[in-house]
């Protein structure tokens, strides 16, 4: 990922959930199989951030029409440490895309 920069994974959704108190790796280990699992999620080739301050997770698609179908598909669950969570996906809003496109141009991923 690194090697090729998060320009390849311009689609971005944000992630909401009443998260556990788990490592940041584990939510985000979770979220990475779910969104990348085209029968759970309607998802595909992503690569998924989270910052334990923001309790936010961004998902970053590869193809539009992977975002587009997670986003169709209305309702998503995740389970987490025997915890079901039901997570809240949506666009981000302007100021939220400036901001992480600020973040990208500053640390260069």
């Amino acid at each position: 990922l690194r090697r090729n920069g998060m320009a390849e994974y311009p689609y971005l959704l944000n992630v909401e959930a009443d998260w556990p108190n788990v490592p940041a790796k584990t939510i985000t280990a979770k979220l990475q199989i779910y969104f990348q699992s085209k029968k759970r999620s309607h998802g595909g080739d992503c690569v998924v951030r989270y910052s334990d301050q923001s309790r936010t997770a961004a998902v970053h698609f590869k193809a539009p029409e992977h975002r587009l179908n997670v986003l169709a598909k209305g309702d998503h669950t995740v389970t987490i440490n025997d915890q079901e969570l039901i997570l809240v996906v949506r666009e981000p809003t302007d100021t939220e895309n400036r901001t992480e496109n600020t973040i990208k141009s500053v640390s260069g991923k």
